[in-house]
C-alpha cells in the first residue's frame, strides 16, 4: 500500500505491508504537498505528484524513483491512470489558498505555470501535457469509468460533479449539482452507480453528519 504523506517542505511516501500492516519504508523528499498517488500495476511504475508540478515515478519492485519530470500545472492533487492510453489523467486545482501556502511558508521560488480548474491529460515519460480538460470551479478528485469510458470529476469549488466522455474527445456529458462539497468518486459498475463521499462547508453546524451521494449511471 503505497500512501502519500502530504508536508509543506519535504513530503515522504509511505509503503506499507498489507499482510502485516507495518510500514515498510519511509521514502523521502517528495516536495511541497505530495498528495496524488496511482499505479501502473503492469509496468510496476507508481506516480506520486505534488503541488509544485511534478510528477515522480518510483519502481513498486525496487522502491527507487526512477524519474522527477516538471509538468506546466501548479496543482496536482489528485491521479488516475488510463490503461487504455498509459497516460495520467491529473486535477489541477487552482486554490488560490494553496498558492499562499506555497509562497508563504513553503518559500518556494516558484512560478506559477497556469490557472487551474481543469484536469490534465500527462505522458509520465516527459511529463508533457497533452491534452487539457476544462472543469468546474476548484477540482479536487477524479475517477476513469473503464467500463463505459467516462471521466468522472468532483468539483469542491462550484460543489457539482462533472462527467466526460472519453470517447468523444472528452465531451462534457452531465454536470450534477451536490450539497458543499463534493470529494472523492468511486464507481461501481457492477451496481452502475458512482458514490460520492461529501464534505461538509464551512457553515454546518458542528457534529453535523457529512454524507456519500449515489448517482446511478445510465
Amino acid at each position: 500500500l503505497f500512501a502519500p504523506g502530504i508536508w509543506i517542505n519535504d513530503s515522504a511516501l509511505y509503503v506499507m505491508r498489507t499482510d502485516t500492516l507495518t510500514v515498510e519504508t519511509v521514502i523521502p523528499d517528495f516536495g511541497f504537498g505530495a498528495s496524488g498517488v496511482t499505479l501502473d500495476e503492469a509496468r510496476g511504475k507508481l506516480y506520486v505528484s505534488n503541488m509544485q508540478g511534478q510528477l515522480y515515478t518510483i519502481d513498486t519492485q525496487t522502491l527507487s524513483v526512477d524519474s522527477v519530470v516538471e509538468v506546466q500545472a501548479d496543482q496536482l492533487l489528485n491521479l488516475a491512470f488510463d490503461k487504455r492510453t498509459n497516460r495520467i489523467l491529473a486535477v489541477d486545482q487552482g486554490a488560490e489558498n494553496v498558492n499562499q501556502v506555497r509562497e508563504k511558508l513553503a518559500k518556494l521560488p516558484y512560478q506559477q505555470r497556469g490557472k487551474g480548474n481543469r484536469v490534465v491529460v500527462i505522458n509520465p515519460e516527459d511529463g508533457r501535457i497533452e491534452k487539457s480538460i476544462p472543469t468546474d470551479t476548484g477540482p479536487v478528485n477524479l475517477a476513469l469509468d473503464e467500463k463505459n469510458n467516462r471521466l468522472v470529476v468532483t468539483n469542491r469549488g462550484s460543489g457539482t460533479v462533472t462527467i466526460y466522455d472519453r470517447n468523444n474527445d472528452d465531451r462534457l456529458l452531465q454536470t450534477i449539482a451536490l450539497p458543499a462539497h463534493p470529494n472523492t468518486p468511486k464507481i461501481d459498475n457492477q451496481l452502475g452507480t458512482i458514490f460520492v463521499t461529501v464534505k461538509n462547508s464551512d457553515t454546518a453546524p458542528k457534529g453535523s453528519n457529512e454524507s456519500v451521494a449515489r448517482i446511478l449511471v445510465p
